[in-house]
Parts: C-alpha cells; sequence; structure tokens
C-alpha cells in the first residue's frame, strides 16, 4: 500500500494566479479598479502638461544682424 501524502491540498481558488489587468504606463499588474496605478496616472498627466504648457522650439536659429564692411 502507497503512504498518504502529507501535504495539505490546494484550495482551486488559491491553486492559480488571479489575472491581473497591466497598467498601460509600467507594464506591471495594477490593483486598482481603473487599470492604471494612482502614481503612474500622475507621471502621465505630468508629462502631458509639461509637453502642453512648453514653449515651441524655433527650427532654425535667427540670423545675427549684418554688420557692413569697414572701409579702409
Amino acid at each position: 500500500m502507497s503512504q498518504p501524502s502529507h501535504k495539505k491540498p490546494i484550495p482551486p481558488a488559491l491553486g492559480k494566479a488571479a489575472q491581473r489587468p497591466r497598467c498601460p504606463v509600467c507594464g506591471m499588474p495594477a490593483y486598482s479598479r481603473s487599470g492604471t496605478h494612482p502614481q503612474c496616472s500622475q507621471t502621465a498627466q505630468d508629462r502631458l502638461l509639461r509637453a502642453a504648457t512648453k514653449p515651441p522650439v524655433a527650427a532654425t536659429p535667427p540670423a545675427p544682424p549684418s554688420v557692413p564692411p569697414a572701409a579702409g
């Protein structure tokens, strides 16, 4: 006869890890209802605000004023 197992049985609900939604910002499992970590949501909002308030960058710098050559 075989020996009885002394290990406790694993309940079915705990046997498999629950599939959590992934945070779209950091890619880690999220535990919030929205699916995004609060700190990641704040980081994404900060990036958007910084991009919106950033002054436009000129494509080329303005040319320096021309100085007439000295007669000599």
